[in-house]
Order: C-alpha cells, then structure tokens, then sequence
C-alpha cells in the first residue's frame, strides 16, 4: 500500500543521522516490547508479513510521531485484538480477556526456544516448491507501476523501474499474500539490480547501483 512508512525518497525529512554507540534498547519497555512481539508468533502464528502490515496500517500522525518501539507495540496490539488475545476492555485496566479457545492449546513459548529461533532467522524459504522460474540471472526486468491497497514489498521509489537480475534464490513464502490471507504461495525471489540515477535522477551520484530482492509477481519481462 502507499503509506507514510514508504517515504524512501521522499522530500521533507532530511538525512538519516545514525546514533553513535546506539544500544540494542534505550529503555526496559523497549526490551519487553521485543520480547512480546516474538512470542506472539508462537501463540498466534503470525509472523513478519502480518507485523509489518499492522505498522503500515498505523495513521500518518501517529506513524511520524512514533518511536520504533511504538510502532511495534500498536502492531503486537492489533495482532492480539484480531486473535481475540485482549480487548479494547481490558487495555483500558479492565478484566483480562480470557485465551480463546482456538489458541488456549498451543504449547506455551520456551525462553530457550524462542532465542533459537530469533537466531535462526526464520527463513521464509520454500525450497520444496515445484513452481517454475520465470526469470535468469542476466534478465532485464521492468517493476511494475502500480500495487495494490494491502501489503508489498516493492518501494514505491522502485516502481515502473528497469533492472537487471543479479540473483535467483529460489522460491519463498510471497509476502503480499501471507500477509492479506496467511496464506503460504511460493513465489520465486531474484536480487534485482538498479541504476541508482534512473531511481533517484541526477542528484545520485553516477555509477551508483541500489540492489533490491524482490518476487516474481513484482517483475515483467523486457524483450530484447
């Protein structure tokens, strides 16, 4: 969707100042944040494409206004109101929601599991997939110019752009609909090459190259 998270390119907020010797956490609810948002995807199943469409749904005002660790609390809080895991009710200091039936037998999270996991990466590969490839490394490709209203991978600033396939991964799960229908469909992966002045015009600097790894779906064939 075009949202205000998408703002790569856009004119108005100035250059990205790093903080040096940043921690991992800038204050103890920041930690627990992180620590809530990935057991959620032990109790609900849910993972990235859903926690990253829950931020996109955030208002532009609350969006801008928010700290990075914000951001990830109103997104574990929508994913536990659409599983039925809390209520506006019980936010607001009422009772505790109760598990729902559907969830209440999921075995709990282990602190030990949970690290392993977190260190595993959670690949979204699907390397069992039969679906055949429709690009090789070479491959110049245009991205498509227009997306649709839910969740996508593709940045704006990338769109209705010509590249060239550097890399092919083989299939993973495709994000968009992952996260529109919790549904797994494998789609191929390719890394994606762009002239950085065709994105961003003359103000880059000229030899410049962005890479981008983006799906199948994204991409259309150029004859020739």
């Amino acid at each position: 969707m075009d949202g205000i998270h998408d703002f790569g390119g856009m004119h108005g907020f100035g250059r990205v100042v790093p903080e040096p010797n940043e921690p991992f956490f800038h204050a103890d609810w920041e930690r627990r944040i992180f620590a809530m948002t990935t057991v959620m995807g032990f109790v609900t199943l849910t993972g990235d494409d859903q926690f990253r469409r829950e931020i996109e749904r955030i208002s532009p005002k609350q969006y801008l206004n928010s700290s990075y660790y914000e951001k990830w609390l109103e997104s574990t809080i929508s994913i536990a109101k659409e599983f039925g895991l809390t209520t506006e009710e019980e936010l607001a200091g009422g009772p505790v929601a109760p598990i729902p039936d559907n969830l209440s037998g999921n075995p709990p999270a282990v602190a030990e599991e949970v690290w392993d996991n977190i260190h595993a990466g959670a690949s979204q590969s699907m390397p069992e997939s039969d679906v055949p490839q429709g690009f090789q490394i070479g491959d110049r490709v245009r991205t498509l110019a227009q997306m649709g209203t839910g969740h996508t991978r593709l940045p704006r600033y990338a769109r209705d752009k010509i590249g060239t396939i550097e890399g092919a991964w083989g299939t993973f799960i495709y994000a968009d609909a992952n996260a529109a229908e919790y549904k797994h469909q494998p789609v191929h992966l390719y890394t994606v090459v762009f002239d950085a002045q065709d994105l961003w015009g003359d103000e880059a600097v000229n030899g410049d190259s962005i890479v981008l790894d983006l799906f199948e779906p994204y991409l259309l064939s150029i004859e020739g």
